[in-house]
């Protein structure tokens, strides 16, 4: 058995065939004959994707139906966005108050000036890239203060149902060929593995995930496969294409594989036969 250790970094694509760093084809120098496995061993990526954005549709909602309160792409600490939204709604309420409670963490927004509010959450986006049944999957903005229903109408106080949570998302997929046995909830097909993004969200750092965060690392044949191309696509965990804000990203992957067919079946019959015995799907 032997072992090819392969970097694939995203800055060295063909950028006018795949314009987008998260969603490229790797065409190999040389075909990697008689591959028995393919895991990945390392990932790095810049943490800078946002949770709330005019593509998500989330970056909006509606105040007393006819005043829209938008808030830049991003992503915020809870005290930033707070004061943003409250700056807005006060142009429309004078002595509006969005309190956050010390004591069971939810937020409440209540007026004197106003006694009957209406807040619509649903995100809206026209973003062609995000048809509605994808964008309508992202939590609004208002689900991310804790709001859990999308509509509040003639209140005089509106309270959270929840505490905020402004970065709910806490991994992603990374799709390679057709490898993998993870499955998505809102994307159809396998994955060939979870990652865990343990890197707070507020920090614009190079995130460097190692095995320990991976689910699911490990491609096995069932039968000696030729490999020749990786298609490559980095997913959130809603199952679309993840927007690295044009930044690249890179990972390894440990190749093993075998002279020829008669060496696998000697070393799978002298030494290791359960390992081929997983996996499914050829090479590329």
């Amino acid at each position: 058995m032997e072992t090819i250790l392969l970097n694939i970094d995203s800055r060295f694509r063909d950028k006018i065939a795949f314009p987008q760093s998260t969603q490229f084809s790797y065409t190999l120098p040389t075909l990697i004959k008689n591959v028995m496995s393919v895991s990945l061993v390392s990932f790095e990526f810049p943490n800078v994707y946002y949770t709330i954005s005019a593509k998500r549709g989330n970056h909006r909602f509606r105040f007393n139906r006819e005043h829209e309160i938008t808030i830049s792409d991003g992503n915020y600490e809870l005290s930033e966005l707070l004061e943003k939204i409250s700056l807005q709604l006060s142009n429309h309420v004078a002595d509006i108050q969005i309190v956050l409670s010390q004591t069971d963490g939810k937020i409440r927004i209540s007026s004197m000036n106003a006694p009957l509010m209406t807040f619509d959450f649903k995100n809206e986006t026209t973003n062609d890239d995000h048809p509605s049944e994808t964008w309508r999957h992202y939590p609004t903005l208002g689900y991310l203060l804790g709001f859990r229903k999308d509509s509040y109408v003639d209140q005089t106080i509106i309270r959270g149902e929840s505490v905020p949570l402004l970065n709910p998302e806490t991994y992603f997929f990374l799709r390679l060929n057709d490898y993998g046995k993870v499955g998505m909830m809102f994307n159809e097909g396998l994955v060939f593995a979870k990652i865990l993004n343990k890197v707070d969200k507020s920090e614009f750092l190079l995130a460097s995930a190692t095995a320990s965060q991976f689910q699911y690392k490990t491609h096995s044949f069932r039968q000696p496969s030729n490999v020749s191309r990786f298609t490559i696509e980095l997913l959130d965990s809603y199952g679309h294409v993840l927007d690295l804000l044009d930044l690249d990203f890179s990972f390894t992957l440990e190749i093993e594989y075998v002279v020829s067919s008669t060496v696998k079946h000697h070393w799978e019959t002298h030494h290791h036969p359960s390992i081929f015995g997983g996996g499914g799907g050829g090479g590329s």
